[in-house]
C-alpha cells in the first residue's frame, strides 16, 4: 500500500507472510516468517508509463519447526535499492514489474537450545528472469 507524498513520490508499506512446509514422509518441516518493509520511491517519466527507483527496508521475523517442535527462531533485517516501470492505468492504480537491484540483508538465526549464527548478503540482482510482477493501489 502507497500514498503519494507529492508528485511523483511515493511512501508505502508492504505486509506479508511467508510459510513454507516440506515433507519427505518420514518428517515435516515447516518455516514460517511475518514479513514488513516500508518503502519509498521516486517515479519518472510523463503519462501512463513511468520508470521508478524504489528504496525499502525489508525485515521479517519467524519460526522453525519440525514434526510440531519449536527448532528455533530467526531475524531478517535489510536494505535494497530496486529499479523498475509502472503503467498506471487510472490515478489510483499501478501495474508494474521490477528486479531486485542492489540490496544489502543481515539474518540471525536463533536455536531454541541457545547460542546464534548471522550471516549477511550483499549483492546487485538485476536478473529479468526473476522479475517481481504487481499491483500497486494507491490512496
Amino acid at each position: 500500500m502507497g500514498v503519494f507524498v507529492s508528485d511523483n513520490v511515493a511512501v508505502g508499506l508492504g505486509i506479508g507472510y511467508t510459510w513454507n512446509q516440506d515433507d519427505d514422509g518420514t518428517d515435516k518441516a515447516k518455516l514460517g516468517a511475518f514479513t514488513a518493509a516500508p518503502y519509498a520511491r521516486l517515479y519518472k517519466g510523463d503519462g501512463d508509463f513511468k520508470f521508478f527507483g524504489q528504496l525499502s527496508v525489508p525485515m521479517a521475523w519467524g519460526n522453525s519447526k519440525a514434526n510440531d517442535t519449536k527448532l528455533g527462531s530467526s531475524e531478517q533485517y535489510g536494505v535494497e535499492l530496486a529499479p523498475g516501470f509502472a503503467y498506471f492505468p487510472t490515478d489510483k492504480i499501478g501495474i508494474e514489474f521490477s528486479v531486485r537491484g542492489l540490496y544489502y540483508q543481515n539474518t540471525t538465526i536463533k536455536p531454541e537450545g541457545g547460542g546464534s549464527s548471522v550471516s549477511n548478503s550483499f549483492g546487485l540482482n538485476a536478473n529479468s528472469l526473476a522479475p517481481k510482477i504487481g499491483i500497486q493501489f494507491y490512496f
